[in-house]
């Protein structure tokens, strides 16, 4: 029974809303700007509108499994069908096993399990953002904060593992940036695909 959570959570995950929403618009996100199908590559391809349609549906995908499950489920399974999600939404069943990094989904997962911890995160990514410009550098570096700041205001130590985990995901998802940042070309936030 247990299974069908994970099952449920990781398909969840690998719905595409940027693949779909972008291709409405007659953009192939996939083809475009970083090649990614998340709401970062699809306001820059595709415009703000689509880019904020698809950043809600990539929280919301990280959001509900862990919020019905915790209602109405096993709750100490909470963080790893979190966990499913993400793993979906990185690797998509739906995408021949592409998908995209993580962070969104990974946001709504933390939403649904520690609201407070979210806002302390979004508030590091925005203040990265500010200073950065950069969209990838300020989702690595407030990532990696997750397990610490999930440890540091009491939460499980299940929740700080799943922290910990999703935050080297996002790190490991963002490679191809890191590598535009060592070479000087990764894009800035508002900054329009050449």
């Amino acid at each position: 029974m247990n299974a069908i959570w994970f099952i449920a959570s990781y398909f969840i995950g690998s719905i595409s809303p940027g693949t779909y929403l972008a291709r409405s618009a007659g953009v192939d996100i996939h083809h475009s700007g970083s090649g990614n199908p998340g709401a970062t590559n699809a306001l820059r391809t595709a415009g703000w509108k689509i880019g904020l349609t698809v950043l809600i549906l990539d929280v919301l995908k990280g959001f509900l499994p862990v919020f019905f499950c915790l209602g109405f489920g096993p709750r100490a399974l909470a963080p790893w069908v979190g966990l499913a999600a993400i793993l979906g939404h990185n690797w998509s069943a739906l995408l021949k096993l592409k998908g995209g990094k993580g962070m969104a989904t990974s946001l709504g997962v933390l939403i649904a399990l520690s609201p407070t911890a979210a806002v302390i995160l979004l508030g590091a990514w925005g203040l990265i953002l500010l200073l950065t410009r950069y969209v990838s550098v300020a989702s690595m570096l407030a990532g990696l904060f997750a397990g610490p700041v999930l440890y540091w205001i009491g939460k499980p130590a299940s929740y700080v593992l799943m922290g910990i985990i999703a935050s080297l995901l996002i790190v490991f998802r963002h490679r191809s940036n890191l590598a535009r940042l060592v070479q000087g070309k990764e894009y800035r936030f508002g900054e329009k695909v050449k």
